[in-house]
């Protein structure tokens, strides 16, 4: 055969080389001198030189999964009723579950603009509903015998196991289990039988009963009026355990009343003060202590014995009683309370840092971040959830 003045490309490692090939002539060649380019088979894969594709790149692992909005939106807050808890979203709907049901649309008149506890909900153009995983949104009130619709703003709910709740409204009064209380009130705390009240200056007044000082006073077994809670800096949250309170000041969080199961915070189940509630004595302070090692809180909660406390990192860290898992960690707890493990001092929630929201009923805790709903402490009539914000809506039929 012959190749006159042929060209051959062979491919190399992927790239394409030109090799020229001489003219084939039957006759012997005369030696004129090595031939004008040699031609070169190529390589076996094995003897092809290294090609320096650089570093690998590093295992990332598996894709993370999707966790965008629903169809409901972003979660905005979150918020607990005596054994429920309720989930508001961007479109203004509302999620709720626990009082032996499960994820359940609260029906609601008009969008709902805020989130508060005892799953009461401000309306879109004025005016509140109150709700429950039933489903039923109440939006009347009974004034002279009739119902007719609340066209107040709320500003803050807390609710208590015994079924009566304290509400602040927008124009600074406050509803508290009985006659209203006038002033400039912009938070509520209730506890087991007693209500505290924050006012714009940022000072605390509590009221109601007094035997384990959780009003702040020397025991007593009634404060008939708010008196102010001596000791505190300007606070801007305030929360309420069982027989305990709690007050967020720039960070630093500082707490009083019953303090035997570790849930002042403070490092101590014996503060030198000795109080008899319900026939036993145990250990209180009428003085507020503040909370060891935090500095850095954004929100406080609390449950009968057990509080957290939401730090600008998203992480939460909870002290007191762990009875029901109430400290939602992971690791053990330190003490013996009351024949129940407990701590003194904060203890990181395991698996949360991104925490957007924090609330805290008779014995749970919710916290929701963007993506997911993180639930602990008692379950027994399907309050937890723990799930991402989608499987929610989902669930909800929202």
């Amino acid at each position: 055969m012959r190749l006159g003045g042929a060209v051959a490309v062979a491919m190399v490692l992927g790239c394409y080389q030109s090799v020229v090939v001489g003219e084939l002539d039957p006759t012997p060649p005369r030696d004129a001198g090595p031939p004008e380019a040699e031609m070169r088979a190529p390589l076996p894969d094995a003897m092809a030189p290294p090609v320096d594709l650089g570093a690998p790149e590093a295992d990332l692992g598996p894709p993370e999964p999707d966790l965008g909005p629903p169809s409901s939106g972003f979660p905005v807050e979150i918020s607990t009723g005596v054994f429920h808890s309720c989930l508001l979203f961007e479109t203004g709907r509302v999620a709720c579950w626990g009082d032996d049901l499960g994820p359940t649309a609260m029906v609601l008149p008009r969008r709902g603009t805020a989130l508060f506890d005892g799953s009461c909900v401000n309306l879109e153009g004025g005016g509140y509903a109150c709700g429950s995983t039933r489903g039923i949104a109440e939006v009347l009130r009974r004034v002279d015998d009739e119902r007719v619709p609340d066209s107040r703003t709320l500003t803050a709910v807390s609710i208590r196991p015994t079924g009566s709740d304290c509400r602040a409204f927008a124009n600074g009064t406050a509803e508290c289990g009985g006659p209203g209380v006038r002033g400039d009130v912009v938070d509520v705390a209730s506890g087991f039988s007693h209500f505290c009240l924050l006012n714009e200056a940022g000072e605390v007044r509590c009221f109601g009963n007094n035997e384990a000082s959780q009003c702040g006073q020397p025991p007593s077994p009634l404060v008939e009026v708010p008196t102010l809670v001596r000791g505190l800096p300007p606070v801007q949250d305030i929360a309420a355990g069982g027989e305990h309170t709690c007050a967020l000041a720039s960070g630093r969080v500082y707490c009083w009343g019953r303090g035997a199961e570790g849930q002042l915070g403070d490092g101590r189940a014996d503060h030198g003060r000795e109080c008899v509630t319900l026939d036993r004595t145990i250990d209180c302070t009428e003085n507020p202590v503040e909370v060891f090692g935090v500095g850095d809180a954004v929100e406080v909660a609390g449950t009968a014995v057990t509080t957290c406390v939401r730090r600008a990192s998203g992480e939460i860290a909870c002290f007191g009683s762990d009875d029901f898992g109430s400290l939602g960690s992971d690791e053990p707890t330190t003490e013996i309370c009351d024949g129940i493990g407990c701590t003194l001092a904060p203890q990181t929630v395991s698996g949360i840092d991104d925490a957007i929201s924090l609330r805290g009923g008779d014995a749970h805790f919710c916290a929701v971040s963007r993506a997911r709903v993180r639930c602990w402490g008692l379950g027994r009539q399907r309050q937890l959830f723990n799930g991402t914000i989608a499987e929610l809506a989902r669930a909800a039929g929202l």
